[in-house]
C-alpha cells in the first residue's frame, strides 16, 4: 500500500515477465518467485481512489488471509509473549524472563490499538524493568500506567484489582456467559472464577450461564 505508482509498474512487470535487471546492468536475469504481501489498508479502496494500480492488485490478490486485530484474539497473547520475550532477550543479550499469570491477565485485558508492535514494545520494556526472573503484575501495571493516554484506560491509572476485574469481564464476554470456557481463557478453575465474579459483582449479563 506504500509503494509509489511508478514502482508498482516495475513490480508488476517483474511478476508478469519473471525477470529482473540489476541497477546498472545490461541484461535480464530470470527469476521464479512467490510474493507474500501484507498491508494494514483496504487495498480495494486504495484502488478506487487511484492510489494503487488495479492490475497489480489483482495480480497480488490471489489468496487473501485476513488477520484479526490482537484485541479480537486475546488468547493468542499467551503464545506471543513467550516468543517475543525469547526473541528480544536474544537480541539485547539479557536473561529470558517469564510473565506471571496475573501479568498475563493484564495483557489479555488490554485493547492493543497498536497490535503486535505495541505488544512487542511492552514486552521489551517489561524485560528491562523486571527485578527478578518473573515479571509481576505490579511491574507490568507500572508500564501500562505510563501508556494510559490515548488508550482505553483514560487518564487515571488502575489498581491491580481493576486489571483483574476487566480480565474477568472480558473473559465472560468472549465466552458469552459460558463459565467453563471463561475459566479456560483465564487459566483458572470454575470455583475460582465464581469467587472472582462474586468479588467484583460481575454477572454474565445478557448471556446465559452455561456449565458445559
Amino acid at each position: 500500500s506504500e509503494i509509489p505508482l511508478d514502482m508498482q509498474v516495475k513490480l508488476l512487470r517483474v511478476l508478469q515477465e519473471r525477470r529482473v535487471m540489476r541497477l546498472g546492468g545490461s541484461h535480464y536475469i530470470d527469476c521464479d518467485v512467490r510474493i507474500i504481501a501484507a498491508t494494514n489498508r483496504d487495498l480495494s479502496h486504495e484502488v478506487a481512489v487511484g492510489n494503487f494500480r488495479p492490475d497489480l492488485y489483482y495480480r497480488l490478490n490471489v489468496l487473501s488471509i485476513t488477520i484479526p486485530p490482537l484485541r479480537d484474539r486475546p488468547t493468542d497473547i499467551e503464545l506471543l509473549v513467550p516468543f517475543l520475550a525469547e526473541r528480544i532477550s536474544r537480541r539485547v543479550g539479557c536473561q529470558v524472563k517469564v510473565f506471571s499469570r496475573e501479568a498475563m491477565e493484564i495483557l489479555q485485558s488490554y485493547s492493543w490499538p497498536g497490535n503486535i508492535r505495541e505488544l512487542e514494545n511492552i514486552v521489551e520494556r517489561a524485560l528491562y524493568i523486571a527485578q527478578g526472573p518473573e515479571i509481576t503484575a505490579r511491574e507490568l501495571a507500572q508500564i501500562m500506567e505510563h501508556k494510559r493516554s490515548n488508550t482505553q484506560f483514560g487518564t487515571n491509572p488502575f489498581s491491580i484489582e481493576e486489571y483483574e476485574r476487566r480480565a474477568v469481564q472480558k473473559a465472560i464476554t468472549l465466552a458469552k456467559g459460558n463459565i467453563s470456557q471463561a475459566a479456560r481463557l483465564l487459566k483458572i478453575s470454575r470455583s475460582t472464577l465464581y469467587k472472582k465474579l462474586k468479588k467484583y459483582n460481575i454477572t454474565p449479563g445478557v448471556y446465559q450461564v452455561s456449565e458445559n
